[in-house]
């Protein structure tokens, strides 16, 4: 595949390693030095595009892709209050597209986990038994809070647990709150930590006077995400439709 790579820094950087390595091209950079001036004309050689920039200029990115009907993965965060209309676009167009808050596939195998966890507690114990958080943490230069990860786990339990009504997120926090339980109300909550060196590290617990449990997915470094991402790329150049990541693979 010749690929077109938005944004250049840290997980760029892992995702041309795994390009190369399985005998794949970057065949375009579009990063902080020439974003400004990108446009179709420079699609023209290119088989699929890979977007990891920032949340400011995902769309701008995304909606010249489909324009170019060029196959499309996404990984950058934040800008899911337009997903309808990117996949209207998507469709009438008739391209490729597929996004992940997270491309790690243990990640993927982790949300799985959370919906099936969240299922159980949903259908053998009290409705206010237990009481849920979720916990993410990441390296000081993520621009978003809560992650896109943390989002996509607090959405499935939205979906199953019958006992919460919405997301509460107090955006980025100094301490944990994992060993503080709090009394039974109808928030997921969302705590945000932000530290040095820090890939990606997501916590789901529950708890009760009883008891607690707990799930987690730590990341070691960027390797997972970027090998999901060129996996996604191999898979949606032949693919047409609107995808989830998990959808397009499992």
């Amino acid at each position: 595949m010749k690929i077109a790579l938005f944004g250049f820094g840290k997980m760029g950087k892992a995702i041309e390693e795994i390009a190369l390595k399985r005998n794949h091209t970057i065949q375009l950079i579009v990063d902080s030095k020439n974003a400004i001036d990108f446009n179709s004309h420079w699609l023209k050689d290119c088989d699929v595009a890979i977007e990891f920039s920032n949340p400011e200029s995902v769309i701008k990115n995304v909606n010249i892709c489909i324009e170019a009907n060029i196959p499309l993965v996404v990984g950058t965060t934040g800008w899911l209050v337009d997903l309808e209309i990117i996949e209207k676009k998507v469709i009438e167009k008739g391209s490729s597209f597929v996004y992940a808050s997270n491309f790690s596939l243990g990640a993927n195998i982790f949300f799985q986990v959370n919906k099936n966890l969240g299922q159980l507690i949903n259908q053998y114990v009290n409705n206010s038994q237990y009481n849920v958080c979720i916990e993410e943490v990441h390296h000081l230069q993520k621009l978003d809070a809560p992650s896109g990860t943390a989002f996509t786990l607090a959405n499935d339990l939205l979906n199953n647990l019958l006992n919460k009504k919405e997301i509460k997120n107090d955006g980025v926090s100094e301490k944990s709150i994992l060993n503080n339980p709090t009394i039974f109300d109808e928030n997921i909550v969302i705590n945000s930590l932000r530290k040095e060196n820090v890939p990606g590290t997501h916590v789901v617990k529950y708890f009760s006077d009883e008891d607690e449990i707990a799930i987690s997915h730590i990341a070691y470094n960027r390797t997972g995400f970027a090998f999901g991402a060129i996996l996604a790329a191999e898979k949606i150049i032949s693919t047409k439709g609107f995808f989830e990541f998990r959808e397009l693979m499992f």
